[in-house]
């Protein structure tokens, strides 16, 4: 079980008004803060939430572009299949205490990399995309060299 805390602070200055989000995702006492800034066109009606999610394998598979709850990858071709398995994992992270401490890790390198506003708008959750980027990751020479590869790799996968 989750418990994130979620503040909406709007931003104004002469040049951009957007909305910061402050996020505070906490489980089993270790916490992730981060914050992303998002335009002001996009509708936000909630100043503060306090909640616990639940979520089910159905849930999250919804978000899966790959992946479908299938006992077998029925990919051959190797990005996708590598895909599908990376998909698999991220569902099966979200269920246990150590894959969640993997996933709020993965997502740590992932905003302070700086991609917490790239394809925000394409439904696929940060912390998938951020176990993608750090998977893609791992065969570069460092983080910042992973990043504009891994956009144009998760382009041509997932938009």
């Amino acid at each position: 079980m989750y418990h994130i805390n979620l503040s909406i602070n709007q931003i104004d200055s002469d040049l951009l008004q957007s909305y910061k989000i402050f996020v505070q995702f906490s489980q089993l006492g270790r916490k992730v803060d981060f914050s992303i800034a998002i335009p002001a066109s996009f509708s936000i009606f909630v100043n503060h939430i306090n909640t616990h999610i639940i979520m089910e394998k159905k849930d999250l598979i919804q978000f899966c572009r790959y992946y479908k709850g299938e006992k077998e990858n029925p990919y051959n071709e190797q990005d996708k299949a590598l895909l599908w398995d990376y998909e698999r994992i991220w569902i099966s992270y979200n269920f246990s205490d150590n894959g969640r401490d993997v996933l709020a890790k993965y997502l740590e390198d992932y905003v302070g990399i700086g991609l917490s506003l790239f394809e925000i708008h394409d439904d696929i959750p940060v912390s998938l995309k951020a176990l993608l980027f750090n998977r893609y990751a791992k065969y570069s020479y460092s983080l910042i060299d992973a990043v504009e590869p891994f956009k144009k790799f998760y382009k041509q996968m997932y938009c």
